[in-house]
């Protein structure tokens, strides 16, 4: 190189890239570290190619938490399995939510994890009718005003043997000879919709006697004090479009129309406290969910009926990867916070009648890097069930 060029140069701030200041990456992904190109003509090099090393190799940063553990690049890795299994035993109290939405689990850190997967789970399905959903009660008033709120607990309508069960406890509980009033002299049943003989519409029929000439349904009383989302408003999931109806004097009847089963698919959201991990957005509904979102879990009516409304085992994961959560170097975890949401976007209450161990659990499949040379030794596929969980053989 032409020794004049050094002795008419000098060197100022501007003349090259202060590399004491941390450089930004491109939202941790394809980072580009700020240097120049050089020039083909060496006798004729811009000033700033100086801090150009022809024989510096780049590669790509790996971005981790401040407390990840560094790992010696003088060691060989082999990836691992480690299966860990959760149940409603083990988890932690949370506060300032509404119970039974929220599970949040601490075990025992594990190291140097590369990615995790929902290997198997088995949860009780959410009620379609609850106090949590605030869409459990209606209203029926007699010609002469006086009205009785019916309270209907908590129930599943999924298909035509969660109807059936609805019309019965209807018939039990308030619709009957010993109950008070008009309702001594309302019966609920249902007959097939006029509009798709596959379907089902639900009937309030009033008899003949002369003591009661209409009587009135309402559905706004589930939605005074409370805010109730439409696709859980009660006249809704019933089949009735309006909230209010009044019989007439010849039928004295009211019917609804076709009753639209809810589907029974709900996304698994596990939160590991990690954001270095590829960011998939997933729209539910009107809702986005980001990608905490960790698979999907749904099972037939029918099947539902048969099996307790516990779903199990039915899982596709997520586009997050083709099968797991990946991320970007290896992370160290020790907590899980899980969610379950339906088709809507909107989080979903476990029944507490059914919580227990062996229906409430599930597992968590994670791959990670263990050094070949560390005198800790694991088999390739190692299980293990946290203190109290339930563990099915």
């Amino acid at each position: 190189m032409n020794d004049d060029f050094f002795n008419n140069t000098v060197i100022q701030d501007s003349n090259y890239f202060n590399y004491t200041q941390d450089f930004q990456a491109n939202n941790g992904s394809n980072a580009t570290l700020p240097f120049p190109m050089l020039s083909l003509d060496e006798n004729h090099l811009e000033r700033e190619e100086l801090v150009h090393c022809t024989d510096v190799e780049v590669n790509e940063p790996v971005f981790t938490r401040e407390e990840d553990t560094f790992i010696p690049n003088n060691l060989t890795y082999t990836d691992i399995h480690h299966h860990i299994e959760f149940s409603v035993a083990n988890r932690v109290d949370v506060f300032g939510v509404p119970e039974r939405t929220v599970f949040k689990y601490n075990f025992d850190t594990v190291n140097n994890v590369t990615s995790i997967q929902l290997s198997d789970i088995s949860i009780p399905t959410p009620f379609t009718i609850s106090d949590y959903k605030n869409n459990n009660k209606f209203r029926i008033t007699d010609s002469s005003g006086v009205s009785h709120i019916i309270n209907i607990g908590h129930h599943y309508l999924l298909g035509q043997d969660d109807l059936d069960n609805f019309i019965e406890y209807l018939t039990t509980h308030h619709f009957n000879s010993d109950a008070s009033g008009i309702l001594s002299q309302i019966t609920v049943s249902k007959t097939p919709s006029p509009t798709n003989s596959s379907k089902s519409r639900l009937i309030f029929q009033l008899s003949s006697d002369p003591s009661y000439s209409t009587f009135t349904l309402s559905f706004d009383v589930s939605y005074s004090n409370t805010n109730c989302i439409d696709i859980y408003k009660l006249n809704n999931i019933l089949g009735f479009s309006e909230l209010s109806y009044t019989s007439d004097l010849t039928s004295k009847n009211i019917s609804g129309n076709s009753i639209i089963f809810k589907q029974t698919k709900f996304y698994v959201s596990i939160d590991d406290n990690q954001v270095n991990y590829n960011q998939s957005l997933i729209l539910v509904g009107s809702t986005i969910l980001t990608n905490y979102i960790l698979g999907t879990i749904s099972k037939p009516a029918s099947d539902l009926h048969s099996n307790n409304h516990i779903l199990i085992n039915q899982l596709v994961t997520t586009t997050v990867s083709e099968s797991s959560r990946r991320y970007f170097g290896p992370v160290n975890l020790d907590t899980f916070t899980v969610k379950f949401y339906d088709v809507n976007g909107i989080i979903q209450q476990i029944p507490e009648e059914t919580l227990f161990p062996e229906n409430f659990n599930f597992s968590i499949r994670f791959v990670k890097l263990n050094p070949n040379n560390s005198q800790f030794t694991q088999n390739v596929n190692d299980s293990i069930s946290l203190p109290g969980l339930y563990k099915d053989n």
